[in-house]
């Protein structure tokens, strides 16, 4: 009985290999464009990162710095106005649907215009984006892995309906590209660990997903890498 060692549930999905360290399964993270034909997925990562996974998944799904972190690409400081939008509650996590943005360039025509993002919290640990322009889409997958409760390292897994996949290895350098860009901001938040109470920092409008996700995690009875 002592020769053997101890063995976990695990599944693949997206390219990434997931894993229940609990003794009874747990509920996969599940987007439907795993499902569907129409769509390719894109691996990058890993990404890793000297700040906790709270601080991450938050800095993924705070929409209003993107015209002040990507300026140029993602938004631009003199449009920043991040349009109105309410948060629901889903099965086992958030959506917050259609949150208008403008962007210099969102469908590489050099066009600027408005695009629609949908912003979706599926585990504490696992969340998602859906950018819409026409009948163009596409879905990041972001998954972070604790290494500490201030380390991390995350994966990205980028599906898409559009564009020639020989081109493929230029979204992977986008996408490393616009995480250089977030890991200055997110290490040198203080404090570490995300603070549960919203008393502790200032919160705007815009501010509503981030709100709902401490709010969800307190929930969930979640104290890694939280204050």
């Amino acid at each position: 009985s002592k020769a053997r060692v101890r063995t976990f549930q695990a599944a693949e999905a997206a390219g990434m290999v997931w894993v229940c360290l609990a003794e009874e399964p747990g509920v996969r993270p599940h987007l439907p464009e795993l499902d569907d034909a129409a769509f390719r997925c894109i691996l990058c990562g890993p990404c890793p990162a000297e700040a906790g996974a709270p601080r991450l998944i938050e800095n993924f799904l705070d929409v209003a710095h993107l015209p002040i972190v990507h300026a140029g690409t993602l938004g631009v400081p003199e449009r920043a106005e991040i349009g109105d939008y309410r948060v629901e509650e889903i099965a086992g996590g958030l959506l917050a649907r259609d949150i208008r943005v403008f962007q210099p360039d969102p469908d590489g025509t050099r066009r600027a215009g408005g695009v629609s993002y949908d912003y979706g919290v599926l585990a504490p640990f696992t969340v998602f984006l859906r950018k819409r322009q026409g009948g163009r889409c596409l879905t990041i997958l972001f998954h972070v892995t604790p290494v500490t409760e201030t380390r991390s390292t995350g994966h990205f897994a980028m599906f898409m309906n559009y564009g020639d996949p020989a081109e493929d290895a230029a979204a992977v350098d986008f996408q490393r590209m616009i995480f250089s860009q977030d890991r200055p901001m997110v290490e040198s938040q203080r404090p570490e660990r995300l603070p549960l109470d919203l008393a502790e920092e200032l919160h705007l409008p815009s501010d509503r997903l981030a709100i709902a996700y401490r709010k969800y995690i307190r929930k969930c009875g979640l104290t890694f890498g939280t204050a």
